[in-house]
């Protein structure tokens, strides 16, 4: 059934459809109606359903709803059937997208466990914003993330978490949100990102009011990668000139990317633990968790207990030796991004966010006292 929100669109963009729910489309209008309550369907296919009705120029606005909830249902349970084929081993699914000329399909991965990271980074690091209140806690399942995402408040949000000031509170809409208002909050969303450093080629305010899951998952993560790698530079960890090699320049140091920096930093607390692991990437190397529970006896603070436990669980059970090292990872107040599954299986992008937490956390290099934070130019609009 259509709610109010897609009824109140479809008026919007149809004149020949009321709000109360009546009125007529011509058959020629069906696909665009229907990218607009968010069924995105090959023209090919479209024809060869409407073919059901006979040979006419326009549907009844029961004959649309009908159509919409037939497509809403296979679409449903496409989505259901990829889960089940695909998650339970690989804890991913696929979705699928048509081109923009609508004559080909595209087939995304959508990774289970990047719905949850992202999920509990906005439920940890937002929680205390009372505009937010409604909209939080994010469940990590059921699509609920793409939901909360539609109306733009929390993408804007996590931009001034990662980039302070970026975006002026005041122009923001937060109560009473109507369709036009949630678009201008996604505009903002969309042009703030791009300011602080985001690609948003190929996507738009309307891709995410439909809660596209490639297009968001995308953008949340390059918002929270920026905001993370932030403060990894001299003038927020000055103590960072402890990771330069002989014969280096404070300028090599400042050509580095922010990755190599992290792999520098890990293998200098593994090099003052005294042993003899070195990191290289965040993938292979870390999937037995011996860099990861070195690091973080090293990095804690003292009183913080942390020890070197998951060294003594069998070195063939990684997943339980996982977490165990995230247990010790949590007494830092560092349990984020990851998951013993994404440990053991090397997820990049997951992985990568963990270390750098722990960086911005607990840095632990002499001289490394935080500057405070650079003034940034709120974005005018």
């Amino acid at each position: 059934m259509l709610d109010t929100e897609q009824l109140e669109d479809l008026s919007m963009h149809f004149p020949t459809i009321n709000e109360s729910g009546g009125g007529t489309l011509l058959t020629s209008e069906i696909q665009a109606a229907l990218k607009v309550v968010g069924i995105d369907i090959p023209g090919y296919q479209l024809r060869d359903i409407l073919g059901r009705f006979g040979d006419i120029s326009q549907l009844s606005f029961d004959q649309f709803t009908s159509l919409y909830e037939e497509l809403y249902e296979a679409k449903t349970e496409e989505t259901k059937r990829w889960k089940k084929r695909i998650g339970s081993v690989a804890r991913s699914y696929q979705v699928q997208s048509i081109t923009e000329h609508g004559a080909d399909e595209i087939v995304h991965t959508i990774r289970v466990e990047e719905e949850v990271a992202f999920s509990n980074w906005i439920n940890n690091n937002l929680s205390v914003d009372e505009e937010l209140r409604q909209y939080l806690p994010v469940k990590p399942e059921g699509g609920d993330l793409y939901k909360k995402v539609q109306d733009g408040l929390i993408i804007c949000k996590l931009i001034n978490l990662a980039i302070p000031e970026t975006i002026d509170e005041r122009m923001m809409n937060k109560k009473n949100l109507n369709t036009y208002m949630k678009l201008e909050n996604l505009t903002l969303s969309l042009m703030s990102a791009q300011a602080i450093g985001c690609n948003i080629v190929n996507i738009d305010a309307d891709d995410l009011s439909k809660g596209k899951p490639h297009l968001v998952l995308g953008l949340l993560w390059q918002i929270i990668r920026i905001g993370l790698f932030n403060q990894i530079d001299l003038v927020h960890v000055p103590g960072l000139f402890h990771l330069l090699h002989e014969g280096e320049t404070l300028d090599d140091l400042r050509h580095l990317l922010p990755e190599e920096i992290l792999i520098r930093w890990v293998n200098y607390h593994l090099e003052k633990s005294r042993v003899d692991r070195r990191l290289t990437n965040f993938t292979s190397d870390i999937t037995d968790s011996v860099i990861y529970t070195h690091l973080i006896h090293q990095i804690a603070p003292s009183g913080a207990r942390v020890t070197l436990a998951p060294l003594h669980v069998n070195v063939h059970d990684k997943r339980q030796r996982a977490n165990t090292m995230l247990n010790e990872a949590e007494k830092v107040e560092c349990r984020e991004f990851v998951t013993a599954n994404d440990v053991v299986s090397g997820n990049y992008n997951l992985n990568l966010a963990f270390v750098a937490n722990l960086f911005n956390k607990h840095p632990n290099l002499p001289g490394a006292d935080k500057i405070g934070p650079r003034s940034k130019p709120v974005l005018k609009i």
